[in-house]
């Protein structure tokens, strides 16, 4: 680790008995899912006769101009 860098990527391997504020107190939304049907299946425990349609990712992003 030096001064030099401005970006350091980590990931939370073990959640502490306290939440950290803004990082896991709250719970945020993937904003891509699985496409195909198959993997649909899987992630929601579906079967063949259920519509997948109903379990495709909607999330849409907003940009604003600044």
């Amino acid at each position: 680790m030096s001064q030099d860098l401005s970006v350091l990527n980590l990931v939370i391997l073990k959640k502490a008995e306290k939440d950290l504020p803004g990082l896991t107190d709250t719970e945020k939304p993937r904003m891509k899912g699985p496409t195909r049907a198959s993997k649909i299946r899987k992630l929601f425990n579906l079967t063949k006769d259920d519509d997948v349609r109903k379990y495709v990712n909607t999330y849409r992003r907003k940009f604003t101009n600044t």
